[in-house]
């Protein structure tokens, strides 16, 4: 991956404008999943305005108190998890795909140039402790 970036991108624009699509998307949510413990009860949970309010009091913008509804919405929660809630979730939300797409290929390294010659990540120094 390291090398791709090194060798494909022309600038970090790419890059800026994708992770700004990924943490932040204008429409849809994100595809996440999170997992609380809770010692005893699990408390309950505040509704969609009362958490819009409490993250716009601590100051987030609208775009993402916006996203942050949206996920509220489609949120699901379970109060224990076992076999029949895993098949539900993967009902609803299907798998993340298993294959891992580490190798660059040929076509996806630019031709080396003066413009495409400049390197993007700085190489870092190994410790050995």
């Amino acid at each position: 991956m390291v090398k791709y970036l090194d060798e494909s991108l022309h600038s970090k624009d790419a890059l800026i404008k994708e992770w700004a699509k990924l943490a932040n998307p204008t429409d849809g949510i994100r595809r996440k999943i999170a997992v609380k413990y809770f010692a005893g009860s699990v408390p309950t949970r505040p509704s969609e305005d009362e958490a819009a309010a409490a993250w716009s009091k601590e100051g987030v913008d609208d775009a993402a108190v916006s996203l942050l509804r949206r996920e509220y919405r489609k949120t699901s929660v379970f109060d224990h998890v076992d076999s029949k809630v895993r098949e539900q979730l993967a009902k609803e939300g299907g798998f993340f795909p298993q294959e891992l797409k580490c190798e660059l290929e040929k076509s996806d390294v630019a031709p080396a140039s003066a413009a495409a010659s400049k390197k993007f990540l700085r190489p870092t120094v190994r410790h050995s402790f």
